[in-house]
């Protein structure tokens, strides 16, 4: 698809990101999919990267059963693509809002209505959340 490789298409930072937004928008392109780390890495202070690595083993393979001829697998790897991208892209985000917080809470808690309605929010909406990371989808 891409003949130069991707370092030399600018900043280090810049194709990061570049590669970060393909890989959200598709975890598979033709007869190749990705799963796993190399499709969305996570954040480490939720252990939601061999869950969701795991999520997407079971899936992959869910999709590739349903496949009686080699024509079909673009196709099979297509709504295996589907099915985790969204998934797995909210969880990232919350792994990546943990991650945030973490490092800034004393920094947030001192902007005076903000840091007491985003402790609220958060308290309120984490049973929601851990129901959400915590129940495996298939």
């Amino acid at each position: 698809m891409y003949s130069q490789p991707l370092s030399s298409r600018g900043s280090d930072r810049t194709a990061r990101i570049w590669l970060h937004a393909l890989i959200v928008v598709c975890l598979c392109l033709r007869p190749v999919a990705l799963c796993g780390d190399a499709a969305h890495p996570m954040m480490p202070n939720l252990g939601q990267g061999g869950c969701q690595s795991t999520e997407d083993g079971y899936r992959l393979g869910a999709e590739l059963a349903t496949v009686s001829h080699t024509r079909e697998v673009p196709s099979a790897l297509a709504r295996y693509s589907r099915v985790r991208v969204v998934r797995t892209a909210i969880v990232q985000g919350f792994a990546q809002l943990g991650s945030d917080l973490l490092v800034d809470f004393d920094l947030m808690m001192t902007i005076p209505l903000l840091g007491p309605f985003f402790l609220a929010a958060t308290q309120l909406s984490m049973p929601w959340i851990l129901r959400f990371l915590y129940t495996p989808e298939f």
